[in-house]
């Protein structure tokens, strides 16, 4: 675990008194504790609450604030990982500063929000340092099912609102391409799945015909073999602005001035050009993982319809089948991509005989991504164009 940073005064007394509005405002005490989140990327440095009292004219209060410190990948040794100098990585870590200081995130459509970010200060050594807001979700993190159809209708607004009424080359350090960005990392961590044989290989593995029906297996195996297909498929739907990453944790609820629900859209290091529907994706894919009591189709079902709705109410009169193409078409390539990346490590080394491990717990932990494969393959088939 990471050290709690040392905040002196003078890193905290401009965000602290953009918060308080007050230009005369002083911090008198505070503390620091650490949040949850980053999963990994090599982006992430931490994320801590920072909370006190602060004092001004004659009264004291208390005050929070969230600090989320990111750095170059490069750092340490990852600079292929968004470390270097291309600003349409996936993974680019200026991102969400340049986010923060541009007015792109002024023009969100209304029911969607981003956090209210009260300073950035670049550090010594690639880091960065943003000062947020603190939000407490009106659930407790806990939303019932109606929840997630908002907050579908809100992304469909984002997308509707973006998808003819911006030039995304003013924004040269938006995300590009983030799905082939993926295909193209693929070999690096499964290996045996860049070419037939190989892959037919590790499929004769007893972990896929646990996670997968045999018509499933064999729609894995063509989307891996033939990805290209899908991509060039995706790439044909109208582009829009995509937050890319709008998983349940990244979302909160909060109400407005005048008490209507606002989602909060946190953490758009990933926001980029996508394709239409591409954003219910990940928000599809976390409402089956949480909701277990949901089959497949009752969970696309609460998503599709807000999502379909908050286009309309952006008054996009587009097709809606290329909305659901693109919904169908990204969330099965995030699946595939999951697949492949939580399973490439563990089959390398079994086809290397370094192991004869069964890999159940990855079978366990993969089971409703499965599912949702399932579901999803004979809906997407003819993406690929399979048994035309």
């Amino acid at each position: 675990m990471n050290a709690l940073p040392v905040i002196e005064r003078d890193d905290l007394i401009a965000p602290f008194r953009r918060l308080v509005g007050r230009a005369t405002a002083e911090p008198i005490a505070w503390q620091v504790a650490p949040l949850g989140g980053g999963f990994g990327n090599p982006v992430s440095l931490g994320l801590y609450r920072v909370s006190g009292q602060g004092h001004d004219g004659g009264r004291d209060f208390d005050w929070s604030l969230v600090l989320k410190m990111v750095q170059s990948p490069a750092n340490v040794g990852m600079a292929q990982l968004g470390g270097g100098d291309d600003m349409t990585h996936w993974n680019y870590w200026r991102r969400e500063a340049l986010l923060h200081a541009s007015s792109l995130l002024a023009g969100l459509p209304p029911g969607l929000e981003a956090p209210r970010c009260y300073g950035v200060a670049e550090r010594p050594g690639d880091v960065n340092w943003l000062w947020y807001e603190e939000i407490v979700d009106s659930y407790g993190g806990q939303w019932p099912g109606a929840r997630y159809g908002l907050a579908a209708r809100h992304l469909g607004r984002l997308s509707g609102a973006y998808v003819s009424r911006w030039q995304a080359a003013d924004y040269p350090w938006l995300g590009r391409a983030l799905l082939r960005q993926f295909s193209s990392g693929i070999a690096f961590f499964a290996p045996w799945s860049t070419d037939a044989g190989r892959l037919a290989a590790a499929m004769q593995h007893p972990v896929f015909s646990r996670l997968l029906a045999p018509r499933s297996r064999d729609f894995f195996r063509i989307c891996v073999l033939e990805r290209e297909r899908l991509l060039n498929a995706l790439d044909r739907l109208p582009l829009t602005l995509g937050h890319q990453d709008a998983y349940p944790t990244n979302l909160m609820s909060r109400l407005d001035d005048h008490g209507q629900e606002v989602t909060v859209a946190l953490d758009w290091g990933l926001a980029g050009v996508a394709p239409i529907g591409g954003d219910l994706a990940q928000l599809f894919i976390g409402l089956f993982e949480n909701a277990t009591e949901l089959d497949p189709a009752g969970a696309e079902r609460l998503v599709v319809d807000g999502y379909l709705q908050g286009l309309r109410d952006s008054g996009w009169a587009g097709d809606e089948r290329e909305a659901i193409f693109g919904f169908h078409g990204t969330t099965v390539f995030r699946l595939i991509f999951l697949l492949l990346f939580t399973l490439g490590g563990p089959l390398s080394r079994v086809m290397a005989g370094e192991t004869d491990e069964p890999l159940d717990s990855l079978a366990g932990s993969l089971n409703r991504q499965a599912q949702l494969l399932d579901y999803l393959a004979p809906r997407v088939t003819f993406l690929l164009g399979i048994g035309n």
